[in-house]
């Protein structure tokens, strides 16, 4: 948190007896922005800014005793499902307000379980993977290929393992051909 003075202070101080956090990523809610979800080494937790003051989320983490490995990449799409990428399980899926958990690999169309990295771009929700982008069918509920954003006939067999939308609406990718 930077404060008014322009000193950066540590959120964590004031819930080091609660909850340790090994944040991987920080994620600011489209939907609710004063809300943060935190990807970490356990899980997904968040904290929330309310009244002046961070609370942590109540149950700690969400999910935990389902969801206890690293949590990589999270995105959020426009039906308010919070979609995690992980390192070597898959994808996962909050929904209902998190009240909801539904995991996601090879079996539901993913070429891997691993190293997924997921972002919204224009509204759609991209999962990179070791064999390229792929997007999620709502009506059928599963995973397809699918080409760039610009051009959905370019298919891509890269490992695409860091991507970040610009303001001026570009894809920045960090990609592997291996």
């Amino acid at each position: 948190e930077i404060s008014e003075s322009g000193r950066i202070i540590s959120i964590s101080n004031s819930f080091k007896e609660q909850i340790t956090i090994f944040a991987n990523k920080l994620y600011q809610s489209k939907i609710n922005p004063s809300k943060v979800y935190i990807g970490e080494r356990a899980g997904i937790t968040s904290v929330e800014f309310v009244n002046g003051k961070w609370n942590l989320n109540k149950n700690k983490r969400y999910f935990e005793k389902e969801i206890g490995f690293t949590i990589k990449s999270i995105a959020e799409d426009s039906k308010g499902n919070r979609w995690l990428g992980t390192y070597v399980n898959g994808i996962i899926k909050l929904s209902d307000n998190n009240t909801k958990l539904e995991m996601y690999g090879v079996e539901n169309g993913l070429p891997t379980n691993n190293g997924i990295q997921v972002f919204n771009f224009d509204n759609t929700i991209y999962f990179g993977t070791y064999k390229g982008l792929y997007t999620f069918d709502y009506e059928n509920n599963k995973f397809i290929k699918t080409g760039l954003p610009s051009d959905q006939s370019s298919f891509l067999d890269y490992y695409l393992y860091r991507m970040v939308p610009t303001q001026k609406g570009y894809i920045l990718a960090c990609q592997k051909n291996d």
